[in-house]
């Protein structure tokens, strides 16, 4: 089966055997008191609202900051080959 050049057939996992897309969210986030910083993370979900609520999740695992202090600029959709996640780009040239 075709998929669009911004689709990903998704073969493990969650959403198994589903075509989902890859979005780059980009904000910030305390780091300390005063320093803000910067984040831009490529993420494969159906919608934008998923790519959101996932990033939120791997955020406040990884860095240990709570969801209200993440603040998000833009979740724009970009092509998997465009990735600069290694392990998005893996899944499109296989």
């Amino acid at each position: 089966m075709m998929t669009a050049a911004s689709e990903v057939n998704v073969l493990y996992g969650k959403g198994f055997g589903s075509i989902m897309k890859v979005y780059r969210v980009s904000g910030t986030f305390p780091q300390g008191r005063i320093e803000k910083m910067k984040f831009s993370k490529d993420v494969i979900a159906k919608d934008p609202a998923v790519a959101k609520e996932q990033l939120l999740s791997l955020m406040g695992s990884k860095h240990r900051v709570k969801r209200r202090f993440i603040k998000i600029k833009s979740v724009t959709e970009i092509d998997p080959k465009d990735s600069k996640d290694a392990s998005i780009r893996a899944i499109v040239e296989e």
